[in-house]
């Protein structure tokens, strides 16, 4: 089973565009899951989520500060969307400069655990796009995806990997 990478133009826009992971056997993306998964349980967090999501695309770009850095390997862009702290929800994702950010999935951060590394579903999401981050590396090398300066990806962006 394959996926693909699908640019979600409801938050992309000029300042950066948005991508996120879809899995051949899935309608949705996983970005999609993740907000499904919790808009119930944590509306008013979602809601920031994709606001933040939206002023990225639109306005302010991938900018630094609205994500803690080096969640995965060093140099490989995974970062975590940064939230309010009493919010436990934890978003993944990769960020190219300013311009790209591909978002996979998260999970709830419970008040006891540290790092992603001990909670299950969090350690998956964050390996999933460490996972990406190497095959994105490698297919750059490969010259088979390119990115853009508008932060597009331009190539081939389906993948017969599972993540």
């Amino acid at each position: 089973m394959g996926f693909g990478i699908v640019k979600i133009t409801d938050l992309s826009g000029d300042a950066c565009k948005i991508y996120s992971v879809a899995r051949d056997d899935s309608e949705d993306t996983l970005l999609e899951l993740f907000l499904d998964e919790f808009d119930s349980q944590y509306p008013k967090q979602i809601d920031e989520i994709i606001n933040k999501l939206r002023f990225m695309g639109l306005e302010g770009g991938a900018r630094e500060g609205f994500f803690r850095e080096n969640e995965g390997k060093p140099g490989d862009g995974v970062v975590a969307l940064l939230n309010a702290p009493h919010f436990p929800l934890r978003l993944y994702g990769i960020r190219f400069g300013t311009s790209l950010l591909i978002l996979g999935s998260g999970g709830k951060k419970g008040i006891h655990t540290r790092t992603w590394q001990q909670d299950s579903k969090l350690k998956s999401s964050a390996e999933q796009m460490i996972r990406l981050s190497a095959l994105i590396t490698q297919r750059i090398k490969d010259k088979e995806i390119t990115l853009a300066s508008d932060g597009s990806i331009i190539g081939n962006k389906h993948f017969e990997e599972d993540l």
